[in-house]
Formats: structure tokens, C-alpha cells, sequence
């Protein structure tokens, strides 16, 4: 059983025909926290994966009970809200089910990015550092080229 503390019932991309694939999503989890950490990491392929620009820890209870002004973190809190309404809400988390289908949408991509291949790794843990739920999303940014996008900044 890869989760320790919670039950992950269901996880796959759904691909559609002319349209961004289904994310769907669903999570058991047992127990009430008050303390849930989010990190996130954005991935460019060169040869292999590194990390590329975007990543960051946020403990999500305190940003969403007292918002703070950093970037990476509003960027990455509007995201999540946007694809998971359900799942960001104010704290305890838990108890329940978490049931989504999502679309990662165009508009959620900065608007500068090299064309090529990405990973996004997200990591949701508890205060011990216990896993609720661990992902990682491919995905391919497709342009005119690196200079064609460097460009539109």
C-alpha cells in the first residue's frame, strides 16, 4: 500500500479527442488534519528531467486562513483552487472522500514557456511529513521555439 494514512481509489489521465485530458481523482481520507503542506515543482526536459522556474512549499491551512503576497504561491494556489474547488478549502481536511475530475487548461500555463516537454510534481503531506497523495503530470508546451516564446514577456 504506497499511501500510509490514506486510500487512493482512483488516479488517471482520460484522454479526449481535440481537448486537454480528464484528471480524475479519488482519495479516501481517514483522519482530520489542520496542517497540510503542498510543494510543487515544475520539470523541463532536457535530457532528463530538471527542475525549471516554478516550485515551492506552502502550508496550505495557514495560506488560506492568512493569505501572504508571494507570486509562486498565489500562482500556485489559483491553479489548484481553479482545478480542485472542493479540495481547497480552509482547514481540518479529512474525513472523507475526495472525489474530482479536472482539466488542466491552457490559461493555467504561464505565457512564456520554452516548447518542450514538462513534469509537474505535487507532494500534499501532513505535518509528520506523512504522504495524503503524491502526483506527477506530464505535459508538452508546444510553440515557434524558445525565442518565439521568450518574446511575448
Amino acid at each position: 500500500m504506497p499511501y500510509v494514512i490514506s486510500t487512493l481509489v482512483e488516479c488517471r489521465a482520460i484522454l479526449r479527442r481535440n481537448q486537454m485530458p480528464l484528471l480524475r481523482v479519488e482519495l479516501i481520507v481517514p483522519d482530520l488534519y489542520d496542517f497540510i503542506t503542498i510543494e510543487y515543482r515544475l520539470h523541463y526536459k532536457f535530457k532528463t528531467y530538471r527542475p525549471f522556474l516554478i516550485d515551492g512549499l506552502m502550508e496550505a491551512c495557514e495560506y488560506m486562513r492568512n493569505p501572504k503576497s508571494d507570486l509562486i504561491n498565489d500562482y500556485a494556489y489559483t491553479v489548484l483552487k481553479s482545478m480542485m474547488p472542493k479540495l481547497m478549502v480552509p482547514c481540518p481536511h479529512g474525513n472523507r472522500t475526495y472525489r474530482f475530475e479536472t482539466v488542466f487548461k491552457e490559461e493555467y500555463a504561464p505565457k512564456s514557456v520554452p516548447a518542450g516537454e514538462y513534469r509537474l510534481d505535487l507532494h500534499f503531506a501532513t505535518k509528520a511529513n506523512l504522504t495524503l497523495i503524491q502526483m506527477q503530470l506530464f505535459f508538452v508546451a508546444r510553440r515557434k521555439g524558445i525565442i518565439g516564446s521568450m518574446l511575448e514577456w
